[in-house]
């Protein structure tokens, strides 16, 4: 093989790899995963196109129907460039069922909250189109073509989410199924948010 074609593919590769790691490659291409406020993993994904990062945390909280916890809660939220400087005006809420618990039962695209036994909250899932169905006013995808939903994506505004973290008692209801919130998940939910600059750091 000559020289120049040795160089040739060098150059190929080099060029390669440059796209993979410039701002104009569509996948995000740093990931980090550090601890919070509370000593708790807070995952990021730094989205280079669009100079965005994704700050989330899930918690699997207890459901009353099935003492085997199918249910997993994520929290999310957007902030523009590489860390969360100013406090975002929203958090993302998606509950997410294992996909092979009761996979017939019929699910509502609805997800409510209850605060301290007194205030409700109920999630509106955002607007979607879905793997097999659509719910107008919904964002609740299927895991497959027929399947029941596994997850539906609300949002809770900023404010909200405060009152939920400072709550002493959350109880809830998702996709058919009830269940609540640890006072540890709570702390846990608490770091979060002062990670993402929803609460002060110096509040425990």
């Amino acid at each position: 093989m000559s020289d120049g074609s040795l160089l040739g593919k060098g150059f190929l590769t080099l060029v390669i790899t440059l796209l993979l790691l410039s701002p104009v490659f569509p996948y995000p291409y740093q990931s980090a995963q550090r601890l919070g406020p509370t000593g708790h993993p807070i995952s990021t994904f730094y989205y280079a196109r669009e100079d965005e990062t994704e700050t989330w945390i899930e918690i699997v909280p207890d459901v009353r129907q099935n003492k085997l916890k199918p249910m997993r809660l994520n929290f999310s939220v957007k902030t523009r460039g590489k860390s969360v400087l100013t406090p975002p005006d929203s958090v993302t809420l998606t509950p997410i069922l294992d996909p092979l618990y009761d996979p017939n039962m019929r699910r509502q695209p609805v997800a409510r909250l209850l605060l301290d036994g007194q205030q409700q909250l109920d999630l509106k899932p955002t607007i979607a189109n879905l793997i097999g169905q659509t719910h107008v006013g919904a964002s609740v995808l299927s895991p497959c073509e027929g399947c029941a939903p596994d997850r539906i994506i609300t949002t809770i505004p900023a404010d909200a989410f405060r009152k939920i973290v400072l709550s002493q008692k959350v109880e809830g209801a998702a996709l058919g199924l009830d269940f609540v919130v640890s006072a540890e998940q709570l702390d846990v939910l608490r770091g979060f948010a002062m990670h993402v600059k929803l609460l002060p750091s110096s509040r425990r």
